[in-house]
């Protein structure tokens, strides 16, 4: 028994059985039941199929060894290379699909897109395939121009809220600026969830004034920040001590906010443009709105790579196109994030032409640089200065001005 495979189970559709039948079990609690289900598949002849954190738990348990002695991982990509991109127009041929080779090219395009790396293709087919039938539908056989427009029918199929947003901007329901100089303010960027994922400019600001609490993130307060961007915010902290060390104890507070951010918010990728908020609302020095950014950081001042990085850029310059390109603006990026960099071919030609521009940036003075349009020591030193006269305020020794 359970030699002959007749099938293939995910660990999902193995909990939704455990919910339906724990009410006959021996167990209240899910994940046991869980197991004694997928223990209960291979004599069956059924495969457990999920990622490796999963089958890791399962393996804990030593009846789940016995039954399921062997582990086998797949990537869910594979490397860009001739081979197999004619491996994979071979699959396509035979699933009955006539294509261009150019068609090939814009296929194997979406799937370096979807892997997220100019030299990676993703695995999942049955994706591709999915996308070169509606292409087929559009033209036989398939061609480049095909398949843009079967992505473009599936963006418009996807996009009313995205539809909805733009309008928004235009309106001022969404306060956003794109051009010009704030103190305090910042274009971050995130990733809306969602059947087609889409980037989008979020205003992080910044106040600060003396005090001893040090960085008071407002979305982590009333518990709409995850563990990660916690943890990014104290990063934030870990680098201006490292900085600013000289004048002993930070005596400041500097409260920090995503405005008109209502969802939960989750990942360090917005480390670097709060830092550079704050260094702005301490400082009064102002930093450009022509620009967004992304990118984690460490304590010490790197700059790391962030994920989701072509649909942020992508997202920023769909803003700026709604608000008006001025020639001007860009994003500012981890320079580890250019691999990542599987760009439409709008963005593309629009960097190409000057319209738009893109930054790689390693250390966090480089980013300084470009948002405050100073050298990053003149940034620093006026921080230092303000930070200063905190500590001057906290202790009495000087009173603020009426």
């Amino acid at each position: 028994p359970g030699r002959e495979k007749v099938g293939r189970i995910t660990w999902q559709q193995v909990l939704e059985i455990a919910k339906q039948k724990m009410p006959d079990m021996n167990t209240t609690d899910l994940e046991a039941a869980a197991r004694m289900i997928a223990g209960s598949a291979r004599p069956m002849g059924v495969e457990v199929v999920g990622p490796p954190e999963v089958i890791a738990f399962l393996e804990e348990d030593e009846e789940f060894l016995e039954l399921f002695p062997f582990r086998v991982e797949f990537s869910p990509e594979i490397p860009y290379t001739k081979e197999n991109v004619a491996y994979l127009g071979g699959f396509l041929q035979a699933e009955g699909v006539a294509l261009t080779p150019e068609g090939l090219s814009a296929l194997a395009d979406e799937a370096r897109r979807w892997a997220g790396h100019k030299e990676r293709l993703d695995a999942r087919l049955y994706r591709l395939l999915d996308l070169a039938r509606e292409a087929s539908a559009l033209k036989h056989p398939l061609d480049r121009e095909a398949v843009e427009k079967a992505l473009l029918a599936r963006e418009e199929r996807f996009g009313l809220e995205e539809e909805l947003y733009l309008k928004d901007l235009e309106e001022g329901v969404v306060a956003l600026e794109v051009q010009g100089m704030q103190v305090g303010e910042i274009n971050g960027l995130v990733v809306v969830e969602g059947p087609l994922p889409r980037g989008r400019p979020v205003r992080i600001t910044a106040q600060a004034g003396p005090g001893r609490e040090g960085i008071l993130s407002i979305d982590r307060e009333v518990g709409l920040g995850g563990q990660v961007f916690h943890k990014a915010v104290l990063t934030l902290a870990g680098y201006l001590r490292g900085s600013y060390a000289s004048l002993g104890a930070l005596s400041a507070t500097v409260s920090l906010v995503f405005e008109q951010s209502y969802g939960g918010i989750e990942g360090d990728s917005a480390g670097l443009a709060e830092l550079l908020a704050v260094l702005s609302a301490i400082s009064g020095l102002p930093l450009r709105q022509d620009l967004a950014v992304t990118g984690a950081i460490d304590q010490t001042g790197r700059v790391l790579a962030v994920g989701r990085v072509a649909e942020k850029v992508e997202g920023f310059f769909r803003v700026c196109q709604t608000l008006g390109l001025t020639g001007s603006q860009g994003v500012v990026l981890p320079k580890a994030n250019l691999p990542h960099l599987t760009l439409r071919k709008e963005v593309v030609e629009a960097v190409a032409k000057g319209r738009f521009h893109l930054y790689a940036v390693e250390e966090v003075d480089q980013a300084i640089e470009l948002l405050f349009g100073r050298k990053a020591y003149w940034v620093h030193d006026k921080v230092r200065e303000v930070l200063g006269e905190f500590r001057k305020m906290e202790n009495g020794e000087e009173n603020p001005s009426p």
